[in-house]
């Protein structure tokens, strides 16, 4: 069985997004390495995302983090913070067991 997943869904004058993970766009896998280039790249999807709906990074307000380990989180953070130089949106974290992976569905 497949399970598709989409980008974003636009509510009246809010978006959505979807998790992200460190999935590189052609490939369609996680990027090799460790949490750093994990979450450099999650944040370039995100980013992806936003441009292709008309946003921004700059439109965030509010982040959830899901950590297999939370004691990355501070190198986790310290990448966050290249991509939200100021205005750092609202965040909550939470350690988790797993997290899926589903294919990607762009309508």
């Amino acid at each position: 069985m497949k399970v598709l997943k989409c980008q974003a869904v636009l509510a009246g004058t809010t978006l959505y997004l979807s998790g992200q993970l460190g999935i590189e766009p052609v490939t369609l896998r996680l990027v090799p390495g460790s949490i750093i280039p994990e979450t450099e790249h999650i944040f370039k999807n995100i980013r992806a995302v936003l441009e292709a709906t008309g946003g921004s990074l700059k439109d965030v307000v509010k982040v959830t983090v899901f950590l297999t380990n939370l004691k990355e989180y501070s190198a986790f953070n310290a990448v966050c913070m290249k991509f939200f130089p100021k205005d750092f949106p609202a965040r909550s974290s939470c350690q988790v067991v797993a997290i899926s992976q589903t294919e990607i569905h762009t309508p």
